[in-house]
């Protein structure tokens, strides 16, 4: 595996070091001039590009959105420094990277990402899938407004109007922006009369969400039942995960992921699913649901972040997932989630690996609150006064 890295010298050699006797065969460049660096990305066919925070005057996650341009093909990894906000780090990442890791992890958990990296990226240059996946005759469109959004969350001179600014511009999607906001799942009292107003009063991310499902969701079918109980659902599932994985980061991550895992259910029946049940994936993708494999493909398409990738296909199987991995990470999360929302419970054995058992009652309270919050229930109520 050829690897560029965009970084001061110093700080990342010992990486260099350690990753030689790790992977003999890998090789790792160092480049600590960011112009310098873009154009021998663009000249040489590297499998991966890793970033720093900051590069001398030059701002790392600018950077890795350049490299995207120049080397499409490669994956971007944002390397993290022990100072950064982890909050500021996951946004960033999210407009710029395939995944960001701290610096200080060491090899073995750098050289582990790039390896589930690659994953990913046998799914989308698969040719029986590409195969499959190009016989349908319509395949769900990227969510392209978040997309947009994330970029300028991402923008440290931009702010909360010139996000507004961006929704406000789809005023069909606007619209059911609003109409979400106002929702028993969103509303705080006061109505929310623009898209300004929900994002002063909801936040950035959550008014990502509420964009993200709506582009999914709510834009192809407005008036269709089935989307609006997915939707509906996706949104539960969403403000649960983020509850319970707890640290920002992840529960950012577990919230959003939540909004993409079911992305492939719309285009399933229009698959070959024996060709789908041909396919030979990486080791720590076989088993895994035919769902869950195109909607990897379908996120890996659209250029989303691995983090996002993994919470979505592997909270069907989270003890498929190394070990450094489980506990309440995003996936572990977002399956907890989906299993107490149906009605169901997570996988007692990976409960138990974990360490999760003693946690269990207190998510299920959890589940039980954002369910009583649906609107379903919220007519209810109001029937009965």
């Amino acid at each position: 595996m050829l690897i560029l890295a965009i970084h001061d010298t110093a700080p990342i050699a010992p990486l260099q070091a350690a990753l030689a006797q790790a992977r003999p065969g890998w090789r790792l460049v160092v480049h600590d001039d960011p112009a310098d660096a873009l154009r021998l990305a663009a000249a040489e066919p590297f499998d991966a590009v890793a970033c720093g925070w900051r590069i001398g005057r030059s701002f790392g996650p600018v950077v890795l959105r350049r490299v995207a341009g120049t080397a499409p093909d490669a994956m971007r990894l944002l390397l993290l420094p022990a100072s950064v906000d982890a909050a500021e780090a996951a946004r960033q990442a999210l407009a710029c990277a395939h995944q960001a890791l701290p610096l200080d992890d060491g090899a073995a958990p750098f050289a582990a990402t790039l390896e589930r990296l690659l994953a990913v990226r046998w799914l989308l240059r698969d040719p029986l899938l590409r195969r499959t996946l190009g016989g349908a005759d319509r395949l769900p469109a990227a969510p392209r407004l978040f997309l947009a959004l994330q970029q300028v969350m991402a923008d440290p001179h931009a702010g909360t109007a010139d996000a507004a600014r961006l929704v406000a511009r789809d005023a069909t999607l606007a619209a059911r922006v609003l109409r979400m906001a106002n929702s028993a799942l969103f509303s705080r009292g006061a109505p929310v009369v623009d898209i300004g107003a929900a994002a002063a009063q909801l936040g950035l991310d959550v008014l990502a969400r509420i964009v993200l499902s709506c582009e999914l969701y709510a834009r192809g079918a407005p008036r269709d039942p089935q989307a609006q109980a997915r939707q509906q659902r996706a949104m539960q599932a969403a403000q649960l995960a983020e509850r319970i994985a707890g640290e920002p980061a992840a529960a950012q991550c577990a919230a959003t992921a939540a909004l993409l895992a079911d992305c492939a259910l719309p285009v399933l029946p229009l698959l070959d699913r024996a060709a789908l049940k041909a396919l030979s994936p990486p080791r720590l993708w076989a088993g895994l649901p035919e769902q869950a494999l195109v909607a990897a493909y379908l996120l890996g398409l659209w250029g989303m972040p691995h983090p996002l990738i993994e919470a979505a296909v592997f909270c069907h199987a989270p003890g498929r997932l190394p070990h450094a991995l489980r506990g309440v990470s995003p996936a572990g999360a977002l399956h907890v989630a989906r299993a107490l929302l149906d009605g169901g419970l997570p996988d007692a054995a990976w409960v138990e690996a974990a360490g999760l058992t003693a946690r269990l009652d207190d998510w299920k309270a959890l589940a039980a609150r954002v369910q009583d919050r649906s609107p379903a229930r919220e007519a209810a109520r109001a029937l009965r006064g």
